[in-house]
Formats: structure tokens, sequence, C-alpha cells
């Protein structure tokens, strides 16, 4: 009798598991093609991703969406990143199982910016910065208050600031960072080394020069590896025969930095293992009680601080006082707000901390990731390097007669859309954020299809080959041209060619898709100081080097995603160039 009792209660209890597990199964939306065998699987997606990253070094979640894209010859797709029965979790709430993938730009183009109040903010990226800065205005809607807390920062964007008072700033920096490549090609005899650390400093020292001013830290001359130093004796290469070994990395001793910059490194490398979690929220219980990252946290928050202290007392000193740095545009903001708003001013709120704390650590690491991507497309690709160089003597010619590099205020004030055209091209390879989504806070459609509130709409262009084939581009040339008036050769798309964006001599910015910097109300606010960071660098360094060919072991596009899409590898070979032949 207890046999058949339980063999009716397992009987009965089939039925009701086998509801459940079909529950728990991915559920796509009608007509978006997806891969058959991922609805089928309680963890959607994840063992064709494992699959597909595993299968070679390069391969990313965006290539993943690439061929999937590709194999189901549509421009919009569906994935199921995460299981579905991750939303049942406790604390888990916001994992979404349904992502709808773009591969269109017209179509993106439409949905992002021409659409905002169909598509707002995605949770993706707030989860991987709500343990840092959960009062930033990236985790807010678009509305007031989000606009009110943007304006703390975008005041310090404006022309006079950033051309009258940081580019001096920045333009010394590059000067900084060519003298100590100077020093490392002398060591290094033309072998190869590592660049990546002193771009991703200099980056760092702009950063923090637009946002505490352009003395903080000065004297200490080690943001971007001032300090002599030898190779170790194993690299050195003395007493090697001419060409033996010279594919040898030189590999120098790692500098002191400050400790903001120090924590800083530390903060993004930790939102990159957020990013790539399945559970962000409970790696970040894990991840927050690691003594260096409680170091950097605390170094981060007593550094912002420090300097808003700074920026008050200043202010208290003279009302009238010229702000010279982000901090001090924030602190006289929320002084004049307060005096119109009848209050005191909270010049140390959560949300002024976090909005500091969040610029300093997204900016540099974006403008960093463009240029490691931009030098190695540069050494890849000699020609367009050589014509980069010849673009730039012609527009400098005050500074190629006097042997001279070109000052900022030069590089500022004179086009070269040659420059323009490359420095463009390099963003849209680099890719460093890799790109921007949005959720449906409505129900809504795209391309016809059904989208219902809560799902997550994925741009990751402009991946070169993301571009919808050709054949795709066909079926949606109507409503393209509909959407978007300007057009463009989707099948040279995935060549670098910075011709691309010149139109009659001139540079034309609508002449291929662009999302380095999002698309739509909630696009990056930084991007002008981006811009003349990467332009500094990019000047500084061609002027003064010719960037030689690496060894194929060094020159690898394998990708790390951290906060950003940064290179694994960014080797340099520098020849310095003379320039007697001009006299």
């Amino acid at each position: 009798m207890e046999a058949l009792t339980l063999l009716t209660i397992a009987l009965g209890a089939v039925p009701t598991l086998y509801l459940i597990y079909l529950s728990l199964l991915p559920h796509p939306l009608p007509g978006i093609p997806y891969r058959p065998s991922s609805a089928r699987s309680l963890l959607g997606d994840i063992p064709a991703l494992l699959t597909h990253l595993s299968t070679h070094p390069t391969n990313t979640f965006t290539t993943y969406t690439t061929s999937l894209m590709r194999q189901l010859d549509s421009p919009v797709i569906q994935i199921f990143p995460r299981p579905r029965f991750l939303s049942l979790l406790p604390g888990i709430s916001s994992v979404k199982p349904k992502v709808v993938v773009l591969g269109d730009y017209a179509t993106a183009y439409d949905v992002f910016v021409r659409r905002s109040r169909e598509f707002d903010r995605s949770p993706s990226i707030g989860n991987m910065l709500l343990g840092f800065i959960p009062r930033n205005h990236i985790h807010l809607r678009t509305n007031g208050t989000w606009k009110a807390q943007r304006r703390l920062l975008l005041g310090a964007m404006g022309k006079g600031f950033l051309f009258g008072v940081l580019a001096p700033v920045i333009g010394e920096r590059a000067e900084r960072l060519v003298d100590v490549w100077k020093e490392k090609g002398k060591l290094a005899k033309e072998r190869p080394w590592s660049a990546q650390r002193d771009l991703y400093l200099l980056a760092l020292s702009g950063v923090a020069a637009f946002t505490f001013g352009g003395q903080f830290e000065e004297g200490l001359e080690k943001e971007v590896g001032v300090g002599r130093e030898e190779p170790s004796e194993r690299s050195e290469g003395e007493g090697m025969p001419d060409g033996e070994d010279s594919d040898q990395p030189v590999e120098f001793p790692e500098q002191d930095i400050p400790d903001i910059f120090r924590a800083s490194l530390e903060i993004t490398r930790t939102m990159g293992e957020l990013r790539g979690s399945l559970m962000p929220r409970v790696k970040w219980e894990i991840v927050r009680r690691r003594e260096r990252l409680k170091w950097a946290r605390t170094v981060m928050a007593d550094t912002v601080n420090r300097e808003i202290a700074k920026a008050v007392e200043k202010l208290d000193r003279s009302r009238e006082a010229t702000p010279e740095c982000a901090v001090e545009h924030m602190v006289a903001h929320e002084r004049n707000l307060a005096m119109k708003e009848g209050r005191r001013p909270d010049y140390f709120s959560p949300v002024m901390v976090d909005e500091i704390t969040g610029f300093m650590i997204a900016t540099y690491e974006t403008t960093g990731s463009t240029l490691c991507w931009g030098f190695k497309y540069l050494t890849d690709l000699p020609s367009i390097q050589n014509k980069l160089r010849h673009a730039l003597e012609k527009g400098y010619p005050a500074a190629l007669k006097e042997r001279r590099s070109p000052t900022i205020e030069e590089m500022n004030n004179t086009d070269i859309p040659y420059l323009d055209a490359v420095s463009e091209e390099i963003l849209r390879f680099a890719n460093p954020a890799t790109g921007v989504d949005r959720q449906a806070v409505v129900d809504t459609e795209i391309l016809g299809h059904a989208v219902p509130k809560g799902t997550i709409v994925a741009c990751l262009l402009p991946e070169p080959a993301l571009i919808s084939p050709p054949e795709i581009a066909k079926n949606l040339s109507q409503r393209s041209s509909s959407i978007n008036s300007n057009s463009w050769d989707d099948s040279d798309l995935a060549h670098f060619r910075p011709e691309r964006w010149i139109l009659h001599g001139e540079f034309d910015l609508d002449a291929a898709p662009r999302v380095a910097f999002g698309l739509g109300p909630r696009g990056c606010p930084g991007k002008r100081l981006a811009y003349m960071e990467i332009k500094a660098g990019l000047v500084s360094v061609l002027w003064n080097f010719e960037l030689l060919p690496c060894p194929a072991e060094l020159s690898g596009y394998e990708k790390l995603v951290l906060a950003t899409q940064k290179p694994k590898q960014c080797y340099v070979r520098l020849r310095e160039i003379s320039r007697s032949w001009t006299l």
C-alpha cells in the first residue's frame, strides 16, 4: 500500500515538475529569430556562448551575437543570456532573461534617439556600478532629477574651460609622455615594449586634471612613467649582435604612481568582474570584502572629499573666483542652486561624491582603451600611419619649420580632416563601450515585431562585422531611408579606412555608424575631453616617432572586457623621427 501511495505521488508530481520545467525555459518573443536550441535549454544561450568564447581568443559576447545574427539572417534577433530561474532568487529581480539585439544602425538610431520616450535606462550598466556609485545619475530614469544631476558636471564642459584652462594641462601631459617614450626608446634600441600602462596613466592624468585641477599631484611626475627606469637585466639587450633577439620585448619595471591612480585602476578591474558576472549583485557582495578594494574605495572617497573641501575653501575666500576644475564648477553650481532654493549648500552629499567618482573612473578607461587600440591599428597599417603623419606635417607648418612638436593650441585650432577621420575610425573599431542598450518602458514594436515592456534592447555596433549583411540591408532599405537620410556602403565597413569620413575634402561626421559615446540624450557627457586627449596623444606620438611593426606574438587582437573593451596586448616599437631635412 505504501509503495502504491508513493508511486501515485510520484506520478502526480511528474506533470507538476514538467510544468515548472517549462516555466523556467526561455519564453521567446513571437516573430523575432533566435537560436532554437537555446530556447530549449534552462541556461538559454550560455552553453553556446561559452563554446563560442572557447574556440578563438578574440571571440567576445559581441562576436557571438554577430555570428548568430548572420546565421539567422536577420537584422534583429533575440538572445537569452541569463537563465530565467535567476529572477526567482532574492535580490536578483533585475535579471532580464530576454534581450533583443539590433544589427541595423538606422533602426538602432531610431530606437535610441527618436523613440527615447519608449526606451530608457537599462539596468545592465547600473548593476556594474551600483556598489561603487549608487547615487550617480546613470542609475536614474531620464527625468528631471537625472537632468539636474548631469548639470553638476555639464557646467565644466564648456569650451571656455576645456580649451582655456584644461587644454594646456593636456598638452603638457602629452609632451611628458613623448619625453618618457624617447628615454624608453633609447633603452629599448628599437625592441618592443608594452605601452598600455603608460597610455592609461596618460588618460588618468588628464581626467584627474579636469576633475581636480591642473596642479593635482604636481611634482610627483609619475603619471606617465617619468623616472629614468632601466629595463631588467635580461631585457636590456646589451652586447647582442644586430638583429638577434630584436623581437624580444623589453620589460620596464612599473613605476610608483599616486594612490588615487592605483585606486582607480583597482576599481575598474573590479567593475569588469561585475560586468561579466551572471549575478552581479551577488558578485558584489563577494568582491566588496576584498582588502585591496576596500583600500581603493577609501582612497577614492577621501580624495574626492578632500578636493571638495579645497574647492569650498577657495569659494569662501573669493566668491568671484573662476572655477579651474570640475569639482570647483560643481561646488559653485551647488552654492548657486542652494541660494535659489533657499537652503544650505550640501557640498559633501552622496550625489556630489558619486558624480565626481563616476566621471573619474569612467572617462579615463574609455580614453585609455581608445589610445591603446589606436596605436595598435596604426602600427599594423603603416600606409595610414604615414599618410596621417604627412597630413600633420602639412597642417602644422610652423612646428615643422621650427623643429618642435605642435602645441595643444595648434591642435585645437587647426582643422586637419584626416586627423579627425583617423580618430573617428579608431573609435569606430575600438568601440570601448562595446555598445549601448536600453529597456522598453512601454509595450512597443521594432521592425514590426512586438516588444513588451521590460525587454532589453541592445545595439552592439559598430563591431565592423556586425553591420547588416548586404542581403539583409536590402530588405531594410525602404525603412532605413525613412529613418536616416545618410547612407554608406555596408560591405566596406569591416575595413579600417579613414577616408570614408572625408567628403569633398571635408570631415563628414555622418559617414558611418557612431556609437562610441552612446546614442541619444544619455550619450557620454565627457566626449569633448576624450576627443582632446585622443588627438593630443595621436599627434604627439606620431609627430615624434615611427611606429615599427611588432612581432606577431605581440600583435594579437584579443580583447579584455573590464569597464570598457581594451586590447590584451598593446606593444610599441619606436624609431625617433629626425627632421633635419626640413630646414
